[in-house]
């Protein structure tokens, strides 16, 4: 895949379909493999498919500001809302933060998030922005599920499926691979609750908290 230059985007669309899963913020110096280069500070990750066929997606992959904003310009999709999970960065980026939070929570408000979509948007997330390669099926599609349909509760089974993904990939509960990731910067809480009541449901073990 190379998604280096203008020409090489549109000769990448005219094969593949892409779809914007998360826009995220790094750590200060934390760094990420990405299409085009090392990423350092914000990125996108993608979900694409062959033309036509939609529905079977082939994978991921993350990408700089830069790309992912062509792709979104030509594809005619609009930008993620920035995803920062930080309560404070160094001093000189304190307002981006601030700003950066702003926009996401009023976007939430403004589409009045179903709360146990919110908690499970937010998990996949983290889970995005813990693990150190691209993620893949069908996490990538729960994710785009829960963001398109946010004012709807998800699926038991769409709970399940993420519970039974972190416990795969960091073989640890969600939150206690952020706290071993967290560096100068400190992250936010986040309220896993009403994902856990659905676990606890079930009587399987909770890898979100």
């Amino acid at each position: 895949m190379n998604l280096r230059g203008h020409e090489n985007r549109l000769k990448f669309l005219e094969k593949y379909d892409v779809t914007p899963i998360s826009h995220l913020k790094l750590l200060e110096d934390q760094k990420k493999d990405g299409e085009g280069g090392i990423l350092t500070d914000s990125y996108y990750c993608f979900s694409y498919s062959l033309k036509g066929n939609s529905k079977k997606v082939l994978g991921t992959f993350n990408c700089g500001y830069h790309i992912a904003e062509d792709l979104l310009k030509l594809s005619n999709q609009d930008k993620l809302p920035l995803f920062n999970p930080f309560k404070v960065i160094n001093e000189g980026n304190q307002l981006q933060e601030v700003a950066n939070k702003g926009n996401l929570d009023i976007n939430r408000q403004r589409k009045q998030y179903n709360e146990v979509a919110l908690q499970l948007s937010n998990a996949i997330n983290l889970i995005i922005f813990c693990y150190e390669g691209n993620i893949k099926e069908p996490l990538s599609t729960i994710k785009h599920e829960t963001d398109k349909y946010y004012y709807s509760k998800p699926y038991d089974r769409k709970i399940k499926a993420v519970n039974t993904i972190i416990g795969n990939l960091f073989d640890k509960k969600l939150v206690e691979k952020i706290s071993e990731i967290n560096g100068n910067q400190e992250i936010r809480k986040f309220d896993f609750s009403l994902l856990t009541d659905v676990i606890k449901k079930h009587e399987i073990q909770n890898n979100f908290e």
